[in-house]
């Protein structure tokens, strides 16, 4: 079944700061918030894209000799789709699961989030990704697009090998119900966290058992409440 969202609320960012856009509420409205550069939290559930794999927020890649944060940039560019199109419905179709999420694709403007994020460079396909999303990568590297301008570690690499970092940006509180909470730095509310623990990823923080900040625990006989 389809699940039609309006998105209310959303991470705007630049190319390097981000701020939230606030749109004025509307009675039952969900909301969507960008987490990194391929999670969203949907009406306070989180939602891995399908078919693609981001670099992580603290994630650098190589240019020129010079470090550029190309996680961040990953980050922002999904912001700023979602931000550019705000008043349009986001249409997320049931794609499986993966790290404990639900994963979806995600179209707006019937374009696929994830399919635009590969285009610019900003996420890579994974092996089981349709051959159209091959494609775009392919093409996004011949073009030197994003990523693909840089040297840099596949995602998947990079979490191995930040694996025991403890100076990462993604915080990690238990809240006033005694509830485990991650907050990422696009976030509404993640200044104020005092991170008693941090990680190097969402996949990190949700492998962990931890919670997004502002998400709906499980509901009662499972299930993420999207379907």
């Amino acid at each position: 079944m389809r699940a039609f969202f309006v998105i209310m609320v959303l991470a705007l960012g630049g190319l390097w700061a981000a701020a939230a856009l606030h749109v004025p509420a509307q009675a039952n409205h969900p909301t969507v918030l960008v987490i990194d550069g391929d999670t969203l939290l949907v009406d306070r559930h989180v939602v891995q894209l399908a078919g693609i794999d981001a670099p992580e927020w603290d994630q650098t890649c190589r240019h020129h000799d010079n470090d550029w944060s190309c996680g961040q940039s990953s980050a922002y560019a999904l912001s700023k789709q979602i931000a550019l199109n705000h008043n349009l419905d986001i249409d997320c179709v049931p794609a499986g699961a993966r790290s404990g999420s639900p994963v979806r694709s995600c179209w707006l403007k019937n374009e696929d989030l994830s399919l635009t994020m590969i285009q610019q460079g900003h996420a890579v396909a994974l092996p089981e990704a349709p051959q159209h999303f091959h494609f775009a990568e392919s093409q996004a590297r011949r073009a030197s697009l994003g990523m693909w301008g840089s040297q840099f570690d596949f995602p998947d690499l990079w979490r191995i090998r930040n694996a025991r970092r403890t100076d990462c940006a993604f915080k990690g509180v238990t809240d006033a119900d005694g509830v485990r909470r991650y907050a990422s730095p696009l976030m509404p509310g993640y200044d104020a966290v005092e991170a008693a623990t941090t990680f190097c990823s969402d996949d990190a923080a949700r492998a962990a058992g931890w919670h997004a900040l502002g998400e709906a625990l499980d509901l009662p006989g499972g299930g993420s409440g999207l379907d």
